[in-house]
């Protein structure tokens, strides 16, 4: 398999990152259900780098 940050232009990237973001930002700014939003809204973080090839292999 090849290594994932090989098979995109970088401004995919960047995608990511703003859509990180504004998740993010999105989140604080309209209040997280909890600690459980909180968790939910990491692990989805995680799985998108994940996806993207940031993280070496799933180590959850």
């Amino acid at each position: 398999m090849a290594p994932a940050h090989e098979e995109g232009p970088m401004w995919t990237g960047f995608l990511v990152v703003l859509l990180i973001l504004v998740l993010v930002f999105g989140g604080y700014l309209g209040g997280t259900r909890g600690a459980g939003g909180s968790l939910v809204l990491l692990m989805i973080i995680l799985t998108g780098l994940y996806l993207v090839g940031w993280l070496p292999d799933p180590w959850w």
